[in-house]
């Protein structure tokens, strides 16, 4: 498992804000709307996968 710097740092609540901010219903929908999979999202989402620059500018890019 990655270690992360900070012991605040919370992927679920940067999913759950980035689904709220896009008027989406799911993961599954977020996925879709920034051209990710949904086990990306899942993996982000429950710490198996860290939030890389690459996964941020792809959401930045689809998102603006």
């Amino acid at each position: 498992m990655t270690k992360y710097a900070s012991e605040t740092y919370t992927p679920e609540l940067f999913i759950d804000r980035l689904i709220r901010r896009l008027g989406l219903r799911s993961s599954s929908a977020l996925a879709r709307e920034v051209g990710l999979s949904a086990s990306v999202i899942s993996k982000v989402r429950h710490r198996r996968l860290a939030v890389s620059g690459e996964i941020l500018l792809k959401i930045h890019e689809e998102t603006g």
